[in-house]
């Protein structure tokens, strides 16, 4: 993502469901003193301001968030500084990823895992990061008209050619089956070959009410990663074809001004075993 205000002003759907689905995963864990704690896909900051921020505090730890997107980073650091925080670029499947010297205590990875293609290999490569004994929390789209928007999109002959490699951002699990239980399935099967034993795992079967169509239509705006790409004098034609397949997905009438959205999301709790 390379529009953090388009996207924390539009996210309203997202930002309900992390706002449900953080603290269920805090629920599950067990905290302790002067933790060092991995905030991965950080985005605008949000998230890790609101829900992270205050364990560190009340248990005298430390926060690395990190994101693939310098404009996220750069966003998060300017509007959610904090002492207890410190904001990296990286991506968890780069051999030159910066924290991978680090033993962390605590993993979050927030609507993070749809945007990596290879998620068995992240899950090996969060497995080596963590301590034993500990604990790694995440929530993933199972199932998303965002998946199907790519390729809308990646395909029109309007975009085609600066959206080169959307596949890359189609989930594997998504590709296989679109259903939420192939999903769960899928995670189920990679966490316990990757090591990790399950603590919590459940399918969200989520609905939202747009008011305003224009709002969804600036969140997948803003969730384009090839936005920076695409040249501006495209962008009205970008966010009309947005609303047109808006449309044609939700069967909605040519003038709608809203539309109730429906996904499936998976909130994960795992921990790596003491003996390893």
């Amino acid at each position: 993502m390379h529009a953090p205000e388009i996207y924390e002003e539009n996210k309203s759907a997202a930002r309900r469901d992390i706002d449900e689905s953080v603290p269920e995963l805090l629920s599950f864990m067990k905290w302790g003193k002067n933790e060092l704690i991995l905030d991965y896909g950080c985005g605008a900051g949000s998230t890790g301001r609101k829900h992270f921020v205050p364990r560190a505090e009340e248990m005298d730890s430390h926060i690395h968030a990190i994101d693939v997107s310098s404009e996220m980073v750069t966003h998060a650091r300017e509007k959610f500084p904090h002492p207890r925080v410190t904001y990296n670029i990286g991506s968890i499947l780069e051999d030159d990823f910066p924290l991978k010297d680090l033993q962390f205590d605590r993993i979050f990875a927030i609507y993070v895992f749809h945007y990596i293609k290879d998620y068995k290999e992240a899950l090996h490569r969060f497995y080596k990061l963590l301590k034993p004994g500990s604990q790694f929390g995440f929530t993933v789209l199972a199932r998303s008209n965002l998946f199907k928007m790519y390729t809308l999109l990646g395909e029109d002959p309007r975009f085609k050619p600066y959206m080169h490699g959307y596949q890359k951002f189609i989930p594997q699990w998504y590709e296989e089956e679109e259903t939420a239980e192939h999903a769960e399935e899928s995670f189920r099967k990679a966490v316990t070959n990757s090591g990790f034993t399950v603590t919590h795992m459940k399918i969200h079967r989520q609905k939202f009410f747009h008011p305003k169509i224009e709002t969804l239509i600036e969140l997948y705006f803003a969730l384009n990663p090839f936005i920076i790409s695409i040249p501006e004098s495209l962008h009205g034609e970008l966010r009309q074809a947005y609303r047109e397949n808006t449309i044609r997905i939700y069967k909605l009438a040519p003038d709608a001004t809203s539309v109730e959205t429906q996904h499936e999301m998976l909130t994960v709790v795992v921990e790596k075993p003491l003996t390893v």
